[in-house]
């Protein structure tokens, strides 16, 4: 995408020069929205003047001369697939505005405006000011290839001109059109001028003095840009693109028309853009802010990032949090500026703008005249402060004018320079002047006198590095309508001694007053870049821990953390780079090297300096990055944290010795301490004394941890306890030999980091008076291991464990840090260390049974240790299956200790069990479709059982012998244990009982899916139907049950039925057909069961008993169900027997469907029962009726 300008400008003048017209920008249409779809006032006016046009008929962007431009496609176009031709006359209509008619503003006025064209064919109008007659104004047009201008007088007339130039199709061109008005007999003057992009020469130009009369013209018509309109429809349409068209009141100059036509900008549709408007106050995930001068810290004042005060000697400094990758890049950064003060004088000192080195944690440099960026030097009120760390470029709004001298050590600059901007390089040229402003720029940088923030100008800020070799810095400034170069468009790395670009830049802005001051502010901050990156994990600050007595003969030891908080109280544990400072040192260095990596969060690293003195030690730089502007702490002993302890001091005498680290109450034997002096010509330690022995005093400090002990427990030397403090010193006789050393053991019984101390005091007895030397070593203690108790152990491991807790259930799992113990198998009967702590431990569980099960989950996988006198530290801990199981730590990395504290597990630990049953409700199956007789068998329910935790899940472990409800027997509501099914609504007498077929079913991973058949026996006497639910309520032999609950969802219907057999009569030589009935009892009466389709009835003639009569009967034809309740017609009959007879035959039914037919005695199992009468001609049988009998 092109990245210029693209400008059309009109100008009028008288002979040969024009009346000087100040310029004002009206109108800026830079045409850079990503789209347009017909909104009202989308394309923006970016000057101020709200000059919002609306794009008309489809109008919409394209890749432009600078970013985007309007695409206009004249009368209309053909376009793929079909090479169909589709209307377009595209336009922009914009409200009348009088900012859009300076030529009216007096009798002397002057009229520019400026833009870029491209046509794809030729004609059209670029702009057009009024809708016919004399409301119409000006017209920027094509006409047979030549660029025109018109301008209306007040009467509608028009003078035209014309530019003799042939333009083409496909090329850019910038224009300038320029009218001015003169206050005599109404003469004026047209002026075009015409370039081509890429080139500043002049491709043509042209001019004339027309009179134009605009005394009192009406200016009400809408302005159209990309066609004409006379008072109707737009016409002439234009083809091609336009782009950022201007429209000025007033002159530009001949350096101004080209610095418009060459101007670019960061297209914000290829660059992410972020802003902050402090109306919300100051993000700390987005800033950081420091002070290092008075009691004022950056902070958010009335909408505006404050970073100073009007009060002297104040420093400050403000970070941005996000990468900008500093090669290959685009970065813009704008803000509005306000330094104020309600007092006169002369105001100071100002604020710089910082690109630094990501890689080097930002820390502000000298105050005052430099601004929190360059450096100072001896002899100055900041003796020897050095420069902002890794700073790459200052920028300097500099109100008094010091930025600019090569004073107070900083180097180069052209002198003072009050109220300019200023510009210095990287820290690798020694923040050297790269150029900047003149003095005194106008209007001023700053406002005084005054109670009200000001001057709010607008800044902007860009550095381009996209180019290879280059790094293009430019400052502009906005204090009316528009930007102007404030330093041009220059590259930094041209300049001797510039650093390359780093990596990523940091952007920081540091504040700075002096003996004079004012309030200095920005708002509405935008930084927009091609590229930039969150910063990711971040490294607070480093911690260093060292033992305060370092000696010029032996390198002195430091642990270096790399702190996740403020508070150190997490480690960054992940890998890290870190630089330690000073980099190189005279007389001594790091050995290994100032890069050190490490991860876990803590190392050691050890420094040598072979001469007296002190040096201050830091972390310059890190990988991840430091947090900006943080300090790095040190502590001496058992001192505090600060700053000033990170200055080392060396001596040439003392006491050396080295304690090994190792495991809490276990002795170390045999440690030497040497009694040492600096041989001034080896630079070596030499012995102080030989072969005597001397009072050595000892005691112990506390480093980590240095607070909130539950316990203070001493060290042993020689197994004597020596004092905790230095006031409390124990000494001890040591023998030292002809190389002035002597052996000590030593033994401490809790963990941690301590520091051991030693002095030796010269006296008149050893002749050797006044001399004093001191020696001291850290070193660490780790507990022997954990001890992890849950209180259900159980050595078994196996289903045969009694029960400790339901699954999901909390129970207490209690961990301590146990110490060393000679012959000790149980670490949890060892001694505690209550000093013992460590963040984030990783607690998990291993299942021992049942074998090949389902482990869970546990509800506290990670814990913190924290310090106790017992060192017990209980967390609330579940686990969600059934079984035995195992809990346990890893290894543990303690203090940065090479030995790491070993596994740790506890003794197996169970049985868990469910904490409930729950049945999920199924269907019943009918005994006979859709209904069950009283007593029938073959009724049953299937449903689902699952085994539930605490929390609602199935526990899968349930199952095999971890499952203690044994679902394969039936048993009912009076039994302890089982399923203990029930049917609370059966009528008096009948009763719910175990089926003919056992039940169905198992366990599989803690679900039984059941099938259960079910008996319901005969009440004594006849029932109405009773719509059945069955119930269970399971409870296994560890007593988990659950409530009562039905089996199946929707009930199942029972009736009490009989089955009844009509009389017969017919030829003695012809079979009889049996007629049945199944009937239920309804409550008041027997009725035929039309649900009944599955009764069978049976040709087998030992089911038919002839009661009396002769011969017997028997049956013939084929068994057959019910139907609706009857036996289907011709089914089923009875033989004939060649003689005509009376018999009775009784037939067996189901024991569900016999009834009290017969009998004084209530007998409901009696089989049906029937007459049959054999015999053609039976005659009068002298009989008044002859019916079924029936009970």
């Amino acid at each position: 995408m092109a990245r210029f300008l693209l400008m059309l400008s009109m100008q009028c003048s008288l002979f040969y020069s024009s009346i000087s017209f100040a310029e004002t920008l009206q109108a800026h249409w830079q045409m850079d929205e990503a789209q347009w779809n017909g909104r009202s006032g989308e394309v923006i006016d970016s000057s101020g003047f709200n000059n919002n046009g609306t794009a008309i008929n489809g109008l919409s962007t394209s890749e432009g001369f600078v970013c985007r431009a309007g695409w206009f496609r004249g009368e209309g176009y053909n376009a793929a697939p079909n090479n169909a031709y589709y209307q377009a006359r595209y336009y922009v209509a914009v409200p009348d505005n009088n900012s859009l008619s300076p030529l009216t503003d007096g009798a002397e006025a002057a009229m520019t405006i400026s833009g870029w064209f491209r046509m794809d064919q030729s004609g059209g109008t670029l702009l057009h000011k009024g809708q016919g007659g004399s409301s119409q104004e000006y017209r920027v047009f094509i006409e047979r290839n030549n660029l025109k201008l018109t301008v209306w007088n007040r009467y509608g007339g028009s003078e035209t001109l014309t530019l003799n130039y042939g333009l083409s199709t496909g090329q850019w061109y910038y224009f300038n059109a320029v009218a001015e008005r003169f206050n005599l007999f109404n003469l004026a003057r047209l002026t075009l001028r015409l370039y081509r992009s890429g080139n500043d020469s002049l491709l043509a130009s042209n001019s004339s003095l027309p009179f134009i009369d605009q005394t009192d013209k009406i200016t009400d018509g809408d302005l159209i840009i990309g066609a004409v309109s006379y008072g109707g429809t737009p016409t002439n349409f234009f083809n091609g693109l336009i782009d950022e068209l201007k429209v000025y009141s007033g002159l530009l100059s001949n350096a101004q028309i080209l610095a418009e036509k060459n101007a670019t900008r960061l297209c914000l549709g290829e660059a992410q853009c972020l802003t902050d408007d402090f109306n919300t106050g100051l993000s700390p995930d987005n800033w950081v802010t420091s002070r290092s001068s008075g009691s004022f810290t950056p902070q958010v004042v009335g909408g505006r990032l404050r970073m100073t005060e009007a009060v002297g000697n104040q420093a400050t400094s403000a970070t941005y949090q996000r990468l900008y990758p500093a090669a290959n890049n685009l970065v813009v950064v704008e803000f509005d500026y306000y330094a104020w003060s309600s007092q006169g004088g002369t105001g100071a000192d100002g604020v710089a703008v910082i690109l630094s080195d990501a890689s080097i944690t930002p820390q502000p440099g000298a105050f005052g005249g430099s601004l929190g960026y360059a450096q100072k030097g001896a002899g100055t009120d900041c003796p020897n402060c050095p420069g902002f760390a890794g700073g790459w470029l200052g920028i300097a709004l500099d109100e008094y004018g010091n930025f600019s001298r090569a004073t107070e050590g900083r180097v180069g600059g052209p002198g003072f320079r009050p109220q300019s901007v200023s510009i210095r390089g990287s820290a690798a040229g020694n923040y050297q002047y790269l150029t900047g402003t003149g003095a005194n720029l106008d209007p001023r940088i700053d406002v005084r006198g005054t109670t009200t923030a000001a001057p709010r100008h607008r800044y902007r800020i860009t550095v381009d590095s996209r180019v290879a070799g280059q790094a293009l810095v430019s400052v502009q400034r906005k204090t009316g309508s528009d930007f102007t170069d404030v330093i041009p468009e220059f590259n930094a790395l041209a300049f001797a001694g510039q650093a390359p670009v780093p990596e990523n830049f940091f952007l920081s802005f540091t504040g700075s007053t002096g003996g004079s001051n004012n309030n200095h502010e920005l708002d509405n901050l935008s930084i927009c870049a091609l590229r930039s990156a969150p910063v990711g994990q971040q490294i607070d600050h480093f911690e260093f821990d060292y033992s305060g007595r370092a000696l010029t003969c032996n390198p002195e030891t430091f642990t270096v953390r790399a702190c996740k908080n403020a508070a150190c109280t997490e480690l960054v544990t992940e890998a890290v780079t870190a630089n330690l400072s000073p980099a190189t040192i005279a007389n001594g260095g790091w050995l290994g090297g100032n890069v050190i990596n490490f991860s876990g969060g803590s190392t050691t690293v050890a420094l040598r300096r072979s001469v007296v003195g002190s040096i201050t030690i830091g972390v310059s730089g890190s990988v991840p990055t430091t947090r900006p502007l943080s300090q790095t702490l040190c502590r001496a002993g058992s001192g505090a944290l600060t700053t000033a302890a990170c200055s080392i001091s060396f001596a040439d005498s003392g006491l050396v010795f080295d304690v090994p680290d190792g495991i809490a109450n276990q002795q170390t034997q045999n440690i030497v301490l040497s009694a040492v002096r600096k041989d001034d010509n080896s630079q070596q330690c030499v012995p102080q004394f030989a072969n005597v022995s001397r009072d050595v005093a000892f005691w112990s400090d506390y480093i980590d941890p240095g607070a909130g002990r539950p316990v203070s427990w001493p060290v042993q030397i020689n197994n004597t306890d020596v004092g905790l403090t230095e006031a409390t010193q124990q000494s001890l006789s040591l023998n030292f030999n002809a190389q002035g050393q002597a052996s000590f053991d030593l033994n401490y019984a809790d963990a941690g980091q301590v520091q051991l101390n030693a002095r030796y005091t010269g006296s008149a007895k050893t002749q050797d008076n006044g001399l004093v030397m001191n020696g001291a070593d850290q070193f660490k203690r780790r507990p022997a291991g954990l001890c992890i108790q849950t209180g259900g152990e159980c050595a078994a491991a196996d289903a045969s464990c009694g029960v400790f807790r339901r699954a999901a259930e909390n129970f207490d799992l209690t961990i301590s840090a146990r110490a060393f113990a000679q012959g000790s198998t149980d670490i949890c009967q060892n001694p505690v260390t209550p000093n013992f702590s460590l963040n984030n431990i990783a607690v998990t569980h291993q299942l021992l049974a049942p074998v090949n099960g389902t482990a869970g989950s546990i509800a506290v996988s990670q814990y913190q240790h924290q310090r106790a006198a017992n060192s017990a530290n209980i967390i609330t801990q579940s686990v969600s299956e059934v079984g035995v199981f195992r809990f346990s730590t890893p290894a543990l990395n303690y203090l940065g200790m090479a030995d790491t504290i070993p596994a740790a597990g506890s003794a197996p630990t169970g049985r868990f069990i469910p904490q409930r049953f729950a049945l999920n409700a199924g269907s019943a199956i009918a005994a006979c479709a859709s209904f069950t007789y009283f007593g029938q068998q073959g009724f049953s329910t299937a449903f689902t059982l699952q085994a539930l935790n605490a929390a609602g899940a199935v526990t899968q472990n349930y199952r095999d012998a971890f499952a203690r409800l044994d679902v394969s027997v039936w048993r009912d509501d009076t039994a302890e244990e089982g399923m203990r099914y029930s049917a609370p609504d059966l009528p008096a007498g009948s009763v719910l009982g175990e089926g003919a077929i056992s039940p169905l079913g198992s366990w599989q991973n803690g679900v039984a899916q059941m099938t259960v058949s079910h008996y319901v026996s005969r009440p004594p006497l006849p029932a109405a139907p009773l719509d059945l639910t069955v119930y269970a309520r399971p409870t296994d032999a560890d007593g988990v049950s659950t409530d009562i609950s039905a089996l199946n969802s929707d009930p199942t219907t029972l009736r009490y039925g009989r089955l009844g057999m009509q009389n017969l009569a017919g030829p003695e030589d012809e079979p009889l057909p049996l007629v049945f009935a199944a009937e239920y009892w309804d409550g008041n009466d027997f009725l035929l069961n039309t649900l009944d389709s599955c009764t069978l009835i049976s040709n087998s003639s030992a089911l038919l008993t002839t009661i009396s009569g002769s011969p017997e009967l028997s049956l013939i034809g084929n068994s057959g169900l019910m139907q609706s309740g009857s036996l289907p017609g011709q089914a089923l009959w009875l033989s004939p027997t060649g003689a005509a007879g009376f018999w009775q035959v009784e037939y067996t039914a189901a024991p569900w469907l016999q009834y009290y037919w017969r009998g004084a005695t209530p007998n409901y199992q009696q089989n049906p029962s029937a007459e049959v009468m054999f015999g053609r001609f039976r005659g009068n049988p002298r009989q008044i009726s002859w019916r079924e009998l029936f009970q």
